[in-house]
């Protein structure tokens, strides 16, 4: 039952993972778009001040980008994690078992 319990749980927590992943992925999207719009509009600036306040922008708007990526590896890898501790959780639970099994074996023939 704590097995299933964990299970669910992480199952759960998994969910919310993927759906903020989902939401990160969105906003990569759009920043993804607002590069290219400043990349397109650099173009057409006029002028060395216009050019190097957009370049600005457009560093600014990658680095978020970057970040963004950076937090959806990281969410990834807390679901990652989040599986491996319930599978260890899951060994443990049948090793457990086993053992109580194979104690309760020697008992009787004892």
């Amino acid at each position: 039952a704590e097995n299933e319990a964990l299970t669910g749980e992480v199952r759960r927590l998994s969910q919310m993972l993927k759906e903020a992943v989902q939401v990160r992925e969105n906003e990569i999207e759009d920043l993804r778009k607002s590069v290219e719009i400043l990349r397109e509009e650099q173009v057409h600036v006029a002028g060395e001040m216009a050019a190097v306040t957009l370049s600005k922008e457009l560093a600014e708007n990658e680095l978020l980008l970057v970040k963004r990526r950076a937090e959806e590896n990281a969410l990834e890898l807390e679901v990652k994690v989040e599986n491996q501790v319930a599978a260890f959780a899951q060994e443990k639970q049948k090793f457990v078992g086993e053992r109580d099994d194979l104690i309760r074996k020697l008992e009787a023939a004892l």
